[in-house]
Parts: structure tokens; sequence; C-alpha cells
């Protein structure tokens, strides 16, 4: 509404009370003087500035947090490297396998690894989005 309507700070306080703007300025410069209100009317005496206002403290919320920010994504690692360990360790000993058998064996250690690593990408799929 300030925006648009290029209104002033002393035009909405005299809005809102019901008193002209030369009113408001005049009990705003009576308030500065009695030192009951610090601040300063800028120079075209459009606004009023206060000295002393303090930003608000923060505090911590004691409100719970959404779900999706509490994803813990290191189980979802971890498996993730206990599957691709698995998988490489298949892969390179079913290439100096001495048979067919034992080939094959090792290859079906690296499914597993594949099964593995694909259930840690399962579980980050599994996180919620905002």
């Amino acid at each position: 509404m300030v925006e648009e309507e290029k209104m002033s700070s002393i035009q909405l306080m005299s809005g809102r009370v019901g008193v002209s703007a030369d009113k408001i300025r005049v009990i705003l410069n009576q308030l500065v003087e009695e030192g009951r209100l610090n601040g300063t009317l800028s120079e075209d005496g459009e606004r009023f500035f206060r000295r002393d206002l303090e930003a608000p403290e923060t505090t911590e919320s004691t409100e719970m947090n959404a779900d999706f920010l509490e994803f813990d994504p290191r189980p979802g690692k971890i498996v993730i490297a206990i599957g691709f360990i698995i998988l490489v360790i298949g892969a390179f000993a079913s290439l100096f396998a001495e048979n067919y058998n034992q080939q094959d064996q090792f290859l079906a250690v690296s499914f597993i690894g594949v099964l593995i690593f694909l259930g840690g990408c399962y579980y980050f799929g599994t996180r919620r989005t905002p």
C-alpha cells in the first residue's frame, strides 16, 4: 500500500489516528523533546525514524522440522559403498577364475553387489521432497 500510493509514515499515522498530518508532527516532536520517544523526523517532515528499535531476538523454535529435512543419507551411502565393493570384487575375481563354474559364481556375487547397490539407491529415492 505504501509503495503503490506513495504514502509516508506520517500519512499512515494520521489516517489510523484520525488526526491531521501536521498534528502528528507536533505530537511526535513533543514526545521526542520529553524523551518518551527516541527518533527524528525527516527533513521534509514526511517520515519518522525511531532510533531505539532493536531487532527481535531469534529464539530456537520448538516446532517440529518437516520430515524431508530430517532425512539421514548416511545409511544409504554405506549400503551403496558396500554394494559397489562387492560388485568390484566379484567382477575382478571372475576375470581370474580358473573355470566356468567359478566364473559363474563370481558373476553371481557381482549380481548380488548390484542388488545391494540398487538397494542403497532406492533408499535415497524414498526421501520426501518439499
